[in-house]
């Protein structure tokens, strides 16, 4: 046996000591990546399904304005106030009349606040 033998020894010990370290350390890391990477992704779908809902909302909103594109007539007023006199609802009178329940809550609101005046 030569003096560099014990040393050499020591050497790869000490090189594969550090290397099993290193690969835990990597793993660690890894695994710490991939669970953060799942977390966005489920945030990420929470998102999608949000937007989704979103674009539905904007899509039957688009559906409306486009069947009321032309406006409330003064006849389709009178109709509809005279529906609001009688006590139905202004969806239900919208419904009846087959005009947008957003043009007639607000008839029915701003009809509200001048009999208030």
């Amino acid at each position: 046996m030569t003096g560099l033998e014990p040393v050499i020894i020591v050497i790869v010990v000490i090189t594969a000591a550090c290397s099993a370290a290193l690969w835990r350390v990597l793993r660690r890391h890894r695994n710490l990546a991939l669970n953060e990477n799942h977390a966005l992704r489920a945030e990420m779908h929470g998102l999608i399904a949000q937007l989704q809902e979103n674009v539905s909302v904007l899509e039957k909103s688009a559906q409306q304005v486009a069947e009321a594109k032309g406006g409330l007539t003064r006849s389709m007023r009178a109709q509809a106030m005279q529906l609001l006199r009688s006590g139905m609802s202004p969806d239900s009178a919208a419904a009846s009349l087959g005009i947008g329940r957003r043009e007639v809550r607000l008839l029915s609101s701003v009809s509200h606040a001048l009999l208030l005046k």
